[in-house]
């Protein structure tokens, strides 16, 4: 108290922000003493602290309170970037230093870096000019303010412009590091229509599957998705309550683990999020012949019987490792049972001779020799 009535005096007497100082200044906060002028000095000597503190930070934020002033928000600005300025929680403080026009180094990144994700609300305009020039954003950050453009591009159509041709160079970059989450997803379905090869395209078969699963139990560490037709499982990291996994059809089963490898299936709630519209995408895959686990199943599952149109998809399953036999097994006979019912169709032939007999002649063997008889292949 005495400290106080002494600094309240002569402002001159608060020269640094000492520990003592700082606990006197709290003090001061906690019962409403702080002046104006005060608050703008503390703020004034906190540029000069070296290292980030928490005690100093709350200071700054209860002279904010008290007095809200765009001074004030410079210099919290400015003190957050001495400790640790990506955390969630400073997104409030760079989001009030962008409204208020204030000049920082760095301000604008921080702004991005520190955004909620799934970020709705339009970016603010100097946000947006600014890194349609100075884009040295991480790729998962160019992601958010991409996604962000175009999820408002109805609303800014110049920006939506301007980013375009960044934006389709960007997406074709992060497709073939295999990245995805929502953001990536809103990229993707915007910037890539048109897949021009097989390796786009299977690039593309690896994540177009894929949902992003919501799990608040803390204690699931990896989630898990079954298909019965495929080798192996699938395993997930769970992270923030948060997955991404893959799923080829509604039928797979999802299970969670938690630290201890335990599992566990309808006792955790979650809730279960669609992130591409897979359609178009898969069309012009087929039409590339590409061959990838996931799109074949996805394929095949579509319909429950063999068709022209997904012929293909089920001739690549009937030989794939990575389904089970029992599945490949059932594949194979419906195949054969297609070629029964179309025997007069001449544009079956090139696969009758290329086929591995063996494995066919394993599932249906009288079949497969009236289909080759009645194709003249003695």
């Amino acid at each position: 108290m005495d400290a106080y009535e002494l600094i309240e005096k002569e402002e001159n007497n608060l020269k640094k922000l000492s520990p003592f100082m700082v606990q006197v200044l709290h003090y001061a906060a906690s019962r409403g003493k702080l002046t104006s002028e005060l608050a703008l000095r503390i703020g004034h000597l906190a540029e000069y602290v070296k290292n980030f503190s928490p005690m100093i930070y709350r200071l700054l934020v209860s002279c904010y309170e008290a007095f809200p002033d765009k001074n004030m928000v410079d210099s919290i600005c400015k003190y957050i970037m001495k400790g640790q300025p990506g955390k969630k929680e400073n997104f409030r403080w760079f989001s009030i230093a962008v409204e208020e026009n204030i000049r920082i180094t760095r301000l604008y990144e921080y702004y991005i870096e520190t955004m909620p994700s799934g970020y709705q609300e339009i970016l603010p305009q100097v946000i947006r000019m600014y890194f349609v020039y100075n884009n040295n954003l991480s790729s998962r950050k160019k992601a958010m303010v991409y996604a962000n453009v175009i999820r408002n591009k109805e609303n800014d159509k110049t920006t939506y412009q301007n980013y375009r041709k960044a934006m389709e160079q960007f997406a074709h970059e992060a497709l073939q590091e295999g990245r995805i989450n929502a953001d990536y997803a809103v990229v993707y379905q915007e910037c890539i229509d048109t897949l021009t090869s097989t390796v786009v395209g299977e690039k593309l078969a690896d994540i177009m599957f894929t949902y992003r699963i919501f799990c608040d139990n803390p204690r699931i560490r990896n989630v898990i998705v079954c298909h019965d037709e495929l080798q192996q499982e699938a395993v997930y990291p769970c992270n923030d309550g948060e997955a991404y996994i893959q799923l080829y059809h509604r039928n797979a089963r999802i299970l969670f683990e938690d630290d201890r490898k335990r599992r566990y299936a309808a006792t955790v709630d979650y809730d279960l999020q669609k992130l591409m519209d897979e359609k178009e995408y898969i069309r012009q895959c087929v039409a590339l012949d590409v061959v990838h686990p996931g799109l074949i199943l996805a394929v095949c599952s579509a319909s429950s019987q063999v068709e022209m149109k997904n012929l293909v998809g089920y001739q690549h399953a009937a030989h794939m490792e990575e389904f089970r036999p029992e599945y490949r097994h059932v594949i194979c006979k419906m195949i054969l049972e297609y070629y029964a019912a179309h025997a007069g169709d001449d544009t079956l032939d090139s696969y009758l001779t290329n086929m591995d007999y063996m494995t066919f002649a394993a599932v249906a063997k009288v079949l497969l020799c009236e289909i080759l008889t009645e194709q003249g292949l003695y």
